[in-house]
Formats: structure tokens, sequence, C-alpha cells
């Protein structure tokens, strides 16, 4: 006899070195297993199979002797190694835990800053691929655009003007296009800045890389010689830049230790806490990551110096505020004077 089919994917021995996923695991059907309606224990019992490695028949003829008793044992064990795994899937499903060596300095963005330093100095003149790749690695870091929207920029929304580069971006290439930072039309506009030698990386790729290709006049920002990227290929140039030259993995650069490689997404959540951490402005550290004040007080309050308060005002709106106080403050002291 072979187990039920509610038993089949419970008891898998080919889906693991110890029979069970964590997956399987955390859908074990132990009601199923536990319950006396219809006498449904005795008949599970009785049409149980030896698994190597994990039921033995031994186990089985024990079971089979006192079944309501085997059961309720089989429920606490699997109950508790279910929540062991609940556990565990919820750690290696934290998208801060690959970053946290990143995210708990004081400045998280510095070592970003030397690992494009690093891929400057490295790039070879003639290699489009990596040229490519230093340019996706800036426009990570200062903007903290998710994979989508890379993928989709248009080679229009880099403007060059007066020796300087301005991204300018339409609301509907993001992920949170229905969010008020893009309502009624608005769109994201962001003069670059020229760190780690920004510039020279964008010019190296619009007037050589592009070009090596051949897709210098292709619609979309970034492209292979089979035309533009995809969501999955923007991921793997950002992940491979990271896991060579600032990952504890990587054999160029500055390695951090503790830190995994990550992609666009990895950018997001250190951009955030940094200006989350320099200024304690959440306003400012959302609109870094085109995000909601409330989003990122939810997802890096966590990362910020304990003690103090955060400030929901922008530093214009806090400049204006200062200036009227000290023009008040100089009409009392003429009034009182």
């Amino acid at each position: 006899a072979s187990p039920p089919d509610s038993l089949k994917s419970a008891f898998n021995p080919r889906t693991s070195s110890h029979g069970l996923s964590g997956a399987e695991l955390t859908r074990l059907p132990l009601n199923a297993l536990t319950s006396k309606k219809d006498n449904c224990n005795a008949k599970i019992m009785r049409r149980l199979v030896p698994i190597p490695g994990l039921l033995e028949r031994e186990r089985i003829d024990l079971m089979l002797a006192d079944p309501d008793h085997a059961l309720s044992v089989i429920n606490e064990e699997y109950t508790e190694i279910a929540e062991d795994y609940r556990g565990n899937t919820a750690m290696g499903l934290d998208p801060h835990e690959a970053l946290l060596s990143l995210l708990e300095m004081d400045r998280p963005l510095e070592p970003v800053k030397f690992m494009l330093e690093d891929i400057g100095a490295a790039q070879p003149a003639e290699d489009p691929v990596l040229s490519r790749k230093e340019a996706l690695s800036h426009i990570c870091a200062q903007t903290a655009a998710r994979c989508g929207t890379l993928a989709a920029l248009p080679a229009c929304s880099l403007i060059r003007s007066d020796g300087k580069f301005r991204l300018v971006v339409n609301g509907s290439l993001f992920k949170n296009r229905k969010a008020e930072r893009f309502a009624r039309g608005k769109v994201y506009e962001k003069e670059l800045e020229n760190l780690a030698g920004c510039y020279e990386a964008l010019e190296h790729y619009i007037d050589y890389g592009r070009r090596a290709v051949g897709m210098a006049d292709h619609p979309k920002l970034f492209v292979t010689k089979g035309g533009a990227m995809s969501e999955a290929q923007v991921y793997n140039d950002v992940f491979g830049m990271t896991r060579r030259f600032l990952s504890e993995q990587g054999q160029e650069g500055r390695n951090l230790p503790g830190l995994l490689p990550f992609g666009p997404g990895g950018y997001r959540h250190i951009v955030a806490t940094h200006m989350l951490k320099t200024t304690r402005n959440l306003l400012v550290a959302a609109e870094a990551i085109h995000d909601d004040p409330k989003t990122v007080f939810e997802h890096y309050a966590r990362y910020a110096p304990e003690g103090g308060s955060f400030s929901f005002i922008t530093p214009k709106v806090a400049l204006k505020r200062r200036q009227r106080a000290r023009a008040a403050m100089s009409r009392a002291r003429a009034e009182f004077g």
C-alpha cells in the first residue's frame, strides 16, 4: 500500500537530505493526523510505508500498537520542526539580512562609493559589458530604482546638459505609480551628482558602451547585443558587481565581512537607511527612494541611533520656518529694544 494523497507531499524523501523541505514541513496535515473522526488515525496507520532515513518499519509497528499515542507524539514533533522552519523561512525572506553589515554602519553609502571607485579603476576602456554594469551601478546608488524601472528607462530619460546629467522619468514606470508621489502626472526628476566618477561612467556608456553593441539608437537606455535588457538581466548585472567588488565573496575591491551580494532592491535599503541616519528626516529618506514616510519608518527606523525623534519636515520648509522665526525675533528685539 502507498501513503494517502494527503501524506505523499508531506513525506517525500526526495525533497531534501532529511526527507522534507521547509515548505512541506510548514504544510504538514497535522490536524488530519490527530483527527479521530471516522477513525482517521487508524486508517492512516495501516497505510504507512517505510521511508529510509525518515520512517522505519520498527516505528510503524509501534505506531500501529497504539495509534492515538503515536499520532500525538508525531504532532508534537513535527509541530516543533515546522515552527523552526517557519522562523528560518522568515529570516531567509528578510530582505535586509544580506545587508546587515552595511545597514548597521553610521553611513551605509560610504562603502558603496568606494565600490564604485573600484569598479571604475578596474574597468578596461574597451569593455562594453562592464561599461553598462558600471553605469547601472551608479544609477542604482543615486536613484534607488527597482529592476522594473531600470529595465524600462527610455534612453531619452538620461539628459546630458552643461556637463551634468539629469534623470527624468515618467511616474508610470515606478512600482508605486499610484502613490501620492506620482499623483496628477508627476514625474521623477533628479540631477545626478558626480560622485565616484559617475559622469565619466555615464558618458563612457552612452558614447561607447551602447555603440559597441550596435544599439546606439535603441529607445531603451540599458541594452545588450540582443536589444533592451530584461529585469532579470538588470538584476544579474547589479548583483554581479556587488558580488565582485563589495561582498564578502568578492575577489576585488574592498570586500566587507558578512556582506552578501545584492541587486537593485538592496540599494533601496542602503539609500533609505543612510538618509534616515544622516538626516533623521523621514520625508528626505522617503524622497530618496520615491516612497512614503510611513514605509520608511516601518522598515528602516530600527537602524537609526536610539534617542531623539524623526522629523517630517522637508529641509526647504524647515529653512522657511527658521527664516520666519528669525524675522519675528528681529521684530521683537526692535519693539522692545
